[in-house]
């Protein structure tokens, strides 16, 4: 029972988080990866995270690559 409790204060504080770095980011007052470092999540996740929030990254391959640093970035494309 602690157990559960416990993992649903994580995921909660998670969702907190991700949810607090994607507004910043929306407002411009952070990048897309300095959001992902405070979200704690990978660049490629908050990104999945931004498409189903309907946000719209504002960056060019370039800035994304340099950004994402030494992490294994994979980028799906799709033509929906």
């Amino acid at each position: 029972r602690s157990t559960l409790l416990l993992e649903s204060l994580k995921q909660g504080a998670r969702e907190v988080r991700i949810r607090f770095a994607l507004e910043q980011y929306e407002r411009g007052f952070m990048s897309v990866g300095k959001a992902a470092e405070v979200a704690e999540v990978s660049l490629a996740e908050l990104l999945s995270e931004m498409r189903k929030s309907g946000i719209t990254p504002r960056y060019s391959l370039g800035l994304l690559f340099r950004e994402s640093g030494k992490e294994s970035l994979r980028l799906q494309i799709s033509l929906r």
